[in-house]
């Protein structure tokens, strides 16, 4: 995943006016990334006709990794 420093200072500027902290970019970047892998992770399409249950484990285990490290602010 490539993120440009445009975009991590627009990132960055953004997380500022939310949440009022300042982020470092190493911070920034991970945060950024795990937004962007939580977007891909709920847009992408579903099985046809069904539920499965291992897309489901596999979407319980994606979210894990992708929320872990943040605390509830970040959120």
């Amino acid at each position: 995943m490539h993120i440009t420093p445009e975009e991590l200072t627009e990132f960055k500027r953004i997380y500022r006016n939310h949440v009022g902290e300042d982020l470092s970019d190493k911070r920034a970047f991970d945060l950024a990334l795990k937004m962007v892998q939580l977007y891909q992770l709920v847009m992408r399409p579903l099985p046809e006709g069904h539920r499965c249950q291992a897309c489901e484990t596999e979407v319980r285990t994606s979210l894990h990794g992708i929320w872990s490290g943040l605390t509830f602010s970040e959120i």
